[in-house]
């Protein structure tokens, strides 16, 4: 964290966090006994996630107000391999399920805040929010084993279905393959108002409105789509959602140990493109 005070009302704050994590193995159990041990999988299954936050926080105080813009990058990754051998009778490495995917998210908000003071009887926030979140997921089954050429079997598949693609990433056979891409974007205006009485009792009412869109594509790949009748399965999807969330709470100061708080409020959470197509027909 860096911060820096050119003006005695002006004042910058910059964040950096980075964290990367790798996992030998997956912490799974095949048994109920207590034991923290696996022996029904032929291949380790590791497990890579990283993270990074970039946060720039400029505020400026007014003798009414504090003016804040807070401008903000996460980035998200992942990449995880899971021995599925287990799940099939014998014990060579025949199946796995590879996951990775990344989302990268950009938020802006600008918003007043009431002036710092524990004794005042108003208390009050407002401000702007945007963000817009990219997010591309892959989840692919993939059978393979060496004792049979990958290259045999695709030969074979390609004769028996003219176009059929199954291989993976990783060179395997790609039983089934899932990919999601998909675009979230947000606006939003919102308030909060808090009033003070008697020192004990504090009522807030306020709320959020705000316009949503969610869309993106569900891609499926990979011999299990051929119980749809085709080499690759498209599914399109987009959500807009327009709506006002209100909220209120009463919070009761019973001693300066004890909060009485009640609270009641309305969310909203997005839907759109949903990953794991169907894939038996459904009517149209």
């Amino acid at each position: 964290i860096l911060a820096w005070q050119p003006l005695d009302p002006l004042e910058i704050k910059l964040t950096y966090a980075w964290q990367n994590t790798h996992i030998a193995d997956a912490s799974s159990a095949d048994n109920d006994s207590g034991n923290l041990s696996s022996d029904v999988r032929p291949r380790l299954s590791p497990q890579r996630n990283a993270y990074t936050l970039a946060d720039l926080n400029a505020g400026y105080d007014f003798s009414w107000a504090r003016l804040v813009s807070e401008s903000a990058f996460v980035r998200k990754q992942m990449h995880n391999f899971f021995d599925a051998s287990s799940r099939l009778p014998g014990d060579l490495p025949i199946t796995a399920e590879l996951f990775g995917g990344n989302s990268d998210t950009l938020s802006q908000e600008l918003r007043l805040v009431s002036p710092e003071d524990k004794n005042a009887d108003w208390q009050w926030v407002g401000g702007l929010y945007w963000s817009r979140q990219k997010v591309y997921d892959r989840l692919d089954i993939n059978l393979g084993n060496a004792a049979i050429p990958t290259s045999t079997i695709l030969d074979v598949a390609n004769q028996l279905v003219p176009g059929l693609d199954l291989q993976a990433p990783d060179g395997s056979l790609d039983l089934l393959g899932d990919q999601s891409n998909v675009t979230i974007k947000e606006m939003a205006l919102f308030a909060d108002v808090t009033r003070r009485f008697w020192q004990r009792l504090e009522l807030t009412l306020g709320g959020r409105l705000y316009k949503t869109d969610s869309g993106g594509t569900n891609t499926l790949t990979g011999a299990l789509t051929l119980l749809r009748g085709s080499t690759s399965v498209v599914d399109q999807a987009d959500v807009d959602e327009k709506a006002f969330n209100p909220h209120a709470s009463l919070l009761l100061h019973v001693t300066p140990d004890v909060l009485a708080p009640v609270a009641t409020a309305k969310g909203f959470r997005v839907g759109g493109v949903q990953a794991g197509a169907a894939l038996l027909p459904t009517e149209q």
